[in-house]
């Protein structure tokens, strides 16, 4: 629909407007009563070159101008008169977005923040407005800047005439002695929240031609306040995701303290285990919240700096006193031992924070974490700390051994002559069945030990089985075969999808392997890390790992991602609160928008068919690889090809 229809349907509602107080003054008043005390001009005269140019970022509800005061009863309504006064540039398909459609023509304030052309805005102002005192034409000067904060003044142009007001491109928030403009505070947060620093700020204020932001140090001022109200969020988010944890949790005869079961897994700043800084998360199983956090650094900055100093001058000894307590070199060991460290630290402060003990822990046994908090016994003998499989990380153990078998036997012929892999054999995209498969048994027999096991075998005795020896014995109601057995066709079966039994030979010691009873016993309870994965990602967005950040910027991304994971978007507004930075409904309707699209979006990949359709693509990207790999040879082989 173009504007013009949009506002022609809406004058159709619209009363006449028939005069009010202000038009029934003297017609000689033709002033616009601005605070500014400025004056229509009877005659437009555009004058060049007055004032700023560029663009500025400007909250328009920080220039407060009155209403204008007309000399007649005006024969036109309020809304035609606001359509005369909107450009003609409305009127093109360009300018015709969904965006229209939030105006509203009768609102008293405009809210919001808007990037404005300040050349285009001056002139603006120089062809319309003049001064009430000498009828001077009036211009706008930007009288001092702070990054992208700006003070304008309008001024009368006439030498002889002093008459100037100046006003503040955005609000100011007192910091103690200071007002510092908000719009800094609110660009530095929104490139935290997309993963951004101030470099990519300024590379956005450059091609947008805005001014540049603020230097480092005032930068790293505005980091701090944002760590500050961050952690406040996060703290809020956490006490009370513990309160419910402590709700939904078994009494088991105390009512001061509840057992909780969790899932704690780490992560480090950057791949491989040199990183200097990790995180480590616990979330609790029945609210799938996160209930704490810790995160280690290996170093410190300032620490490297003073290290080349001389340690016996006042100024060394000083700065040692001073900065002992904000020392952000927290960790003494390696970089892998960071998780564990942190799981320590969690369980040992969980009855203190939130009269929890964390009584079962769900990890993935990829570091010693459970073997460090089990040996510190932070509830004591009485309490024990039990260790529950993660059934995502299991089941990635039959995959893994699987491509590892294949590999150690590359290139040796199996007992009917042929090698492990190729066509018909144990392929890629096979070890990517089996895989799901023995997932699927742990997850579908929850609570049935027994009945997990036989659903582990069933995978080796079905891919076993031929037409000549059909081994199906432990299949249920999923297999083909027992299909066709209950329909009594079972001797027109056809096994298209068998393994041969040379292969099936070596893969056996992985299934013996893989269906302990003291695994699956691990595995009973279904549970997963994929809350501590999810949150993981959520943390690297906001300061992405191809980057280095110092420990500030990582602590600030994990109180954001923990309160947006518990709580979702609405925490990005709680965040600017607490910075002292108002939202209006563009703030609003953006965190409402995020967190339906996020439902919308984790309900439809939930779904059955969308769960298969990423399994088959994966399946067939997986086949699609192995074949040409065979077709091409080794591309890729370090020191190969010498």
């Amino acid at each position: 629909m173009s504007v013009d229809k949009k506002y022609k349907s809406r004058l159709s509602r619209k009363r006449k407007f028939h005069g009010n107080r202000f038009t029934k003054r003297d017609p000689g008043s033709q002033c616009l009563d601005l605070d500014l005390d400025l004056d229509l001009q009877s005659e437009t005269n555009p004058t060049e070159g007055l004032g700023v140019e560029g663009s500025r970022s400007m909250g328009s509800s920080d220039v407060d101008l009155a209403k204008c005061k007309q000399s007649a009863t005006p024969t036109l309504t309020r809304s035609e008169m606001k359509i005369q006064s909107l450009p003609s540039d409305l009127e093109s398909d360009e300018n015709d977005c969904s965006s229209d459609s939030d105006l509203d023509l009768d609102a008293e304030e405009i809210e919001g923040n808007r990037i404005i052309d300040v050349g285009l805005l001056n002139r603006s102002i120089s062809s319309m407005l003049v001064c009430k005192f000498c009828h001077g034409i009036v211009k706008m000067v930007e009288n001092q800047r702070q990054g992208l904060g700006s003070e304008f003044i309008f001024s009368c142009s006439d030498n002889g005439c002093s008459q100037q007001t100046a006003f503040p491109s955005c609000p100011t928030i007192q910091a103690g002695n200071l007002k510092v403009n908000s719009i800094n505070r609110r660009t530095a947060l929104a490139m935290r929240c997309i993963g951004g620093s101030r470099a990519d700020l300024e590379t956005f204020c450059g091609v947008m031609d805005l001014p540049p932001p603020v230097g480092d140090s005032s930068f790293n001022l505005i980091n701090q306040t944002m760590l500050k109200a961050a952690e406040t969020i996060q703290d809020k988010s956490t006490a009370n995701a513990a309160k419910n944890e402590f709700i939904l949790a078994d009494q088991n005869g105390d009512d001061v303290h509840r057992n909780v079961d969790v899932s704690v897994d780490g992560t480090w700043m950057t791949r491989g285990h040199s990183s200097k800084i990790g995180v480590t998360s616990v979330i609790g199983c029945e609210t799938g919240k996160v209930l704490d956090t810790n995160t280690l650094s290996k170093i410190c900055k300032s620490c490297e700096h003073w290290e080349k100093r001389d340690k016996d001058s006042e100024e060394y000894r000083k700065w040692q006193a001073e900065h002992k307590n904000n020392c952000t070199a927290n960790h003494a060991g390696s970089s892998g031992s960071m998780e564990s460290e942190s799981a320590v630290q969690m369980f040992g402060r969980s009855i203190s924070k939130y009269q929890l003990r964390y009584t079962r822990f769900i990890g993935d046994g990829d570091t010693n974490s459970f073997k460090k908090v089990f040996e510190s016994t932070p509830y004591g003998q009485e309490y024990p700390v039990e260790k529950i499989e993660c059934v995502g990380h299991v089941q990635k153990r039959m995959g893994t051994r699987l491509r590892n078998l294949k590999a150690s036997l590359k290139g040796t012929k199996l007992a009917d002559g042929k090698p492990i892999g190729g066509k018909g054999r144990l392929t890629n995209d096979q070890i990517d069945k089996i895989q799901q498969y023995y997932g699927n048994a742990i997850r579908a027999n929850k609570n049935n030990l027994g009945e997990m096991r036989k659903a582990v075998w069933a995978i080796y005795f079905h891919k076993r089985s031929s037409d000549k020896e059909p081994s199906h014995h432990f299949c249920g109601d999923w297999c083909p075969y027992q299909k066709a057995v209950a329909n009594g066709t079972a001797s027109d079966y056809k096994h298209t999808n068998n393994l041969p039994i040379a292969v099936l030979e070596k893969v056996r010691p992985v299934f013996k392997a893989l269906v302990e009873t003291e695994l699956l016993k691990k595995c009973l309870e279904g549970y997963t890390q994929n809350a501590n994965e999810c949150l993981n990602g959520t943390i690297w967005k906001l300061c992405p790992k191809h980057k280095y950040h110092g420990f500030t910027t990582v602590k600030t991304a994990v109180a954001i991602a923990v309160a947006v994971f518990n709580d979702g978007a609405k925490s990005y507004i709680a965040i600017m609160e607490e910075m002292g930075l108002k939202s209006t409904r563009y703030s609003r309707t953006f965190y409402q928008s995020r967190d339906k699209a996020r439902i919308r979006r984790a309900r439809r990949s939930a779904t059955e068919a969308s769960l298969e359709s990423r399994r088959a693509k994966r399946r067939f990207r997986l086949a699609c690889d192995e074949q040409q790999e065979e077709a091409e040879g080794f591309s890729y082989l370090s020191g190969a090809h010498e």
